[in-house]
């Protein structure tokens, strides 16, 4: 396979190393997986991450390291990419790889670390000592497949020869173990998370991962009060719940988000079906769980407890920003953005934007007179031009995060589609069919519930902040918040990334 010595490195299975030792025939893993079984790994997990791996492999050796993070390519395009790179099929791709492509891959392999993550389950990878992100910044040289094609190709069409594609190899086609694990996997696209994490595909959206947690609203909160005390408590009532975050239980990967949200509860079959187990800890979710995927988390009775969208690129999140500070810089009605160290400073005031259309008869409009009309919000009529610049700035992104919504969450929103769509008004509003955004700037909060919400509440986190969670009381789960918008930590270490989160 293409990835063959990636998998070597990463895996410390195959001792043989085809790639390099120009082997034509690839050597069986079932002595390997014979020797894992007796060490107590089930079968299908070895298949599995085996069949993950391989794949993985193919894209690294491909360089496809950003559509990997995107979720969005299988193997089978990952050949024809192959393919069609060291053998292009038309004037026009050849042209794009001869000036754009290949002096692109000339300057990333000297000046970006690339990483890719492993996605390899916790206990195999823990017991190979496997990282959790493959340093890739050799990947140049650490593959067969890639190697034909960088020193070919580049010498090929940076000396101007045409005669190219006889020099090439194809790609192999999978061998007999990668056939064997994916069909045993019965994994058609990547990633695959077992156990505690599953995968739903989406050809419109793309995948995103669905946790089963055991926990319970119903069962948790059943014969409870509620625990937010009253107003004039819940500033030290926020503190002492703030300093149980701080102590939580750090979340690095995926698999251990899974795992939190079954194994602090009881499960189906006991008496305290859906409730905390004794002594649990908050989950502290870290942002790099949370980049470049979707994820939702549903109870043991289907209800929605999260979902984050961390797909959105750090040039989008640029752009806002900009126009953001610009609009900002006029201080419109007498608001400017503030720099703070709320972790070290007691919890201020913060102003609020409200941009919402008002009814009585929202709910059902079989009975409204033939006279009736919307009311816009205090601020939409008290800052009308301020109102039509935010929704310039953010119309195309909230649009976007509203459409994704109502695709992800088809049933439960149709009620809020179908009670709006009455309002005419609303055709100008960028988060049509909901009534109303919110813009909160220099946020800081004390622990609240929104009322009145029809099933979510969408939160875009845009800053220049670092740090930060978003707490979820009932579940005891906290958001990791993290923006680096210069990118110094992500050219340092690959924390932060692109940052851009949405909260449903």
């Amino acid at each position: 396979m293409e990835g063959s010595r990636f998998l070597v490195i990463i895996l410390h299975l195959v001792r043989i190393g085809q790639a390099e030792a120009g082997q034509p025939q690839r050597a069986s893993l079932e002595p390997v997986f014979k020797d894992l079984t007796s060490q107590g790994f089930a079968f299908y997990s070895l298949m599995t991450w085996y069949s993950v791996g391989s794949k993985w492999g193919r894209l690294a050796a491909a360089g496809l390291s950003v559509k990997l993070r995107g979720r969005r390519v299988n193997a089978t395009n990952v050949i024809a990419l192959c393919n069609e790179l060291r053998c292009p099929s038309t004037e026009i791709h050849k042209a794009f790889i001869q000036h754009n492509l290949l002096p692109l891959i000339l300057q990333l392999t000297e000046v970006i670390p690339l990483e890719i993550l492993t996605l390899f389950q916790t206990k195999v990878r823990k017991h190979f000592a496997i990282p959790q992100w493959l340093d890739c910044r050799e990947i140049v040289q650490s593959d067969k497949y890639f190697d034909q094609f960088f020193q070919q190709m580049t010498r090929a069409y940076l000396t101007g020869s045409s005669d190219v594609g006889d020099q090439m190899l194809s790609p192999e086609s999978d061998s007999e173990d990668e056939k064997k694990a994916a069909h045993i996997a019965l994994e058609p696209s990547l990633p695959i998370f077992l156990d505690n994490v599953q995968q739903e595909a989406d050809n419109s959206l793309g995948p995103q991962e669905i946790i089963h947690s055991t926990y319970s609203y119903a069962n948790a909160a059943a014969g409870k009060p509620t625990p937010y005390p009253e107003r004039k408590k819940r500033q030290e009532w926020t503190e002492q719940e703030r300093a149980l975050v701080l102590t939580g239980k750090k979340v690095a990967s995926l698999d251990d988000l899974g795992k939190g949200m079954r194994e602090r509860f009881y499960e189906a079959s006991e008496s305290k079906a859906g409730r905390y187990k004794p002594k649990q800890k908050w989950l502290q979710v870290q942002n790099s769980v949370i980049h470049g995927r979707e994820i939702k988390s549903v109870d043991a009775n289907g209800d929605l407890i999260f979902y984050t969208n961390g797909k959105a690129s750090e040039a989008s999140r640029t752009r806002l920003l900009t126009s953001l500070k610009a609009f900002f810089n006029q201080k419109p009605g007498g608001v400017q953005l503030l720099y703070r160290d709320s972790a070290t400073q007691p919890i201020s005031k913060f102003s609020t934007f409200h941009f919402s259309y008002w009814g009585r008869y929202g709910q059902n409009g079989k009975e409204a007179p033939t006279d009736f009309f919307m009311r816009p919000s205090n601020d939409i009529q008290n800052f009308p031009e301020e109102y039509e610049t935010l929704c310039n700035i953010l119309g195309a992104t909230l649009q976007d995060i509203v459409s994704t919504a109502l695709k992800r969450f088809p049933e439960e929103l149709k009620d809020v589609q179908a009670n709006v769509d009455i309002f005419p008004m609303n055709d100008t509003s960028p988060v049509k069919p909901f009534t109303s955004f919110v813009l909160n700037i220099n946020v800081e909060t004390i622990a609240h519930r929104d009322k009145g919400d029809n099933f979510l509440c969408i939160v875009l986190d845009l800053g220049e902040h670092t740090g930060g969670e978003l707490c979820l009381q009932e579940a005891k789960v906290s958001l990791e918040l993290y923006h680096d918008s210069s990118g110094k930590s992500y050219q340092k270490d690959g924390n932060g990334w692109d940052g851009n989160e949405f909260y449903l």
